[in-house]
Formats: structure tokens, sequence, C-alpha cells
């Protein structure tokens, strides 16, 4: 199987992408960057690595760009965000640990939310095990956040479906793997295993969680404890 990293990015973010390949580019056989709003001169700034290819698009695709190309078979695909770090491992962890699913149909991923059952978007009627953070044991989740996410290529969303939800595309792809019986599965690891470049703002901080409420209709179609699949849950926590 092919290891395919898949991102997107934007001038801002310039000082943190090199980080980021630095760290991660060795383990995949390809990375595919979409560079929202770059010119050609950015570009040629960029590193150049063998594995690693860039694309400008025409228009500004934001976060949506992460399922720009379409996977081909034989692909486990890798979902990364342009300002984390990863660990040497991370490759090599995800894949021995989704080979360990009682489903090959599961997305596996650092960043798990589950919300109540009565969730009508406030923030604190949910859980969240964020991927900074140390988890002991593996969790089914509702919502797995797309920076550092793992899937077979088979089970990625088309383009198509993703493209109205720039700025929500975790909220997007729950959806999609709710009604396409794709389980999220939130990974253990210890506290910093991944590393986030810019701590103190996010997508998930600055919008995300102020925008639950005009997100909510799509957020109620697959959130909370009663749309988990019991039968997959408990074999997800023996594995």
């Amino acid at each position: 199987m092919k290891r395919i990293g898949q991102l997107a990015t934007y001038p801002g973010r310039l000082e943190n992408l090199p980080l980021m390949l630095e760290s991660v580019a060795p383990q995949f056989d390809e990375i595919h960057v979409v560079l929202n709003q770059f010119t050609r001169r950015q570009q040629l700034a960029l590193p150049k690595l063998a594995n690693v290819h860039y694309e400008i698009p025409q228009d500004d695709l934001k976060d949506t760009g992460k399922f720009w190309r379409r996977p081909g078979t034989g692909e486990y695909v890798f979902l990364i965000d342009d300002d984390l770090t990863f660990p040497p491992d991370y490759v090599e962890s995800m894949i021995a640990f989704h080979r360990r699913m009682p489903s090959s149909r599961t997305a596996i991923g650092l960043h798990g939310v589950i919300y109540s059952d009565l969730f009508e978007g406030t923030p604190t009627s949910r859980f969240v095990a964020k991927f900074d953070k140390a988890l002991a044991t593996p969790i089914l989740v509702n919502q797995l956040g797309t920076g550092c996410l793992m899937l077979p290529g088979e089970l990625m969303p088309p383009f198509d479906f993703m493209r109205t939800s720039q700025r929500f595309v975790d909220v997007r792809f729950a959806r999609y793997c709710h009604e396409n019986g794709i389980g999220l599965v939130c990974v253990p690891r210890p506290a910093g295993w991944v590393v986030d470049q810019q701590p103190e703002e996010s997508i998930f901080e600055t919008y995300t969680r102020e925008r639950h409420g005009e997100q909510l209709p799509e957020i109620i179609q697959f959130a909370g404890f009663g749309k988990l699949d019991v039968r997959l849950a408990l074999a997800v926590e023996s594995a």
C-alpha cells in the first residue's frame, strides 16, 4: 500500500510548512500540497523534495484542498495540517493501529469529538480528545479532526461532497463517514506525540467553535452517543 499525504496551505504558513515537511516527508511515498493563493515565486521558495508535489488551484479551496486529489487504489491516505510537526514513527504507528481495527471501514486520527445526544450547539455539551494530549485507550468518536487523520483511499469522500465545507471540513467529513458506515476512532498516544507549531490559535478555536449553531443541522445528523456503533465501540476499546 502506498503512503500518501494530502494537505492544503496558504502563504501565511510559509514558515510552518517547511518544518512540517521536514518532520514527516521521509515517511511517505508521496505528499500532495495544494497551495492556495500562492504565486509561482512563492512556490519556488518551498522545499524541493522528490516526493512532495505542489499544485496551485485556480480558486482558493481553503481547507477543502486536502480533498482535491482523488486517491488511487491501494493507498493509505493521511490528511495533515501545515502547522503541525510529526514524530518519526507517525506513519508506521498509524498504519499498524489501523490494521488492528475490527473493520477496515475505519478512519483513525488524534483529535476526536463525541457530542452529547442533546447537543444544541453549546461547546460544553461535547467531549474533545485533543490531539496533543495523552489518550490511554482508543475510543470511537462522532468526529475526527482532519489535520492528523488516516484512512484507506477508497473511503475518502469525493471533492464534490467536500467542496462547500470550507472551514468546517471536520463536520462535513464526519457526516460523510456516518452516512457511509465508516467508523471514526481516536487513537491512543502519549502527550506531545504531535506538536502544534501555533498553539495559540486554530480554525477550531477561532471559527468552528463559534459557528456550531450554523453547522448544527449538519452536526445533528451524526452527533451523540446514540449514533455510535456499540459493537464497534466495544471492539475498538479492546484493540
